[in-house]
């Protein structure tokens, strides 16, 4: 990887398509690159359960070098564990959603941030498009992503 990371981690949601959809392009990537990546799915998401999945995480694999989290909460909570618990640790944390909170001076998380604007409208065009036409095939899109670099990583 760019910034020699050999034991990253990832934090998603079990109840959660685009979480899982995350963690295989993540993996996927990784694995690319002879990377394994340590994970932790969360019954559910948010703030508490990225501050557990840390914890998790931290004791599995202390080696831990880097952090991909599902949803900028989960990386919120899991900075703020590592902070409350490693405070003389620096690991690289990216989120997923850039929320406002992404963007407050504690935090300044580094984030992949999707139009979703164009991902409403692909949605009910998809949407449409399966009412009208109800036994053709189901029709997947992406929406692309953008890195906002901030100071997590």
């Amino acid at each position: 990887m760019q910034h020699g990371i050999k034991n990253p981690g990832f934090i998603g949601e079990d109840a959660s398509f685009s979480s899982l959809q995350r963690q295989q392009a993540f993996t996927r990537r990784l694995s690319e690159q002879r990377l394994t990546v340590t994970s932790v799915i969360c019954p559910q998401g948010g703030y508490q359960a990225g501050w557990d999945a840390a914890a998790t995480l931290l004791t599995q694999r202390p080696q831990l070098d880097a952090l991909f989290c599902a949803t900028d909460m989960l990386a919120i909570g899991a900075m703020d564990f590592i902070r409350r618990h490693h405070p003389t640790r620096t690991l690289p944390i990216i989120g997923f959603d850039d929320i406002p909170q992404a963007d407050f001076a504690a935090y300044q998380l580094t984030t992949l941030r999707q139009d979703t604007e164009t991902l409403a409208r692909t949605a009910v065009e998809l949407l449409v498009n399966r009412i009208r036409h109800f036994n053709q095939p189901a029709v997947r899109k992406s929406v692309p992503v953008e890195l906002i670099v901030r100071g997590s990583a």
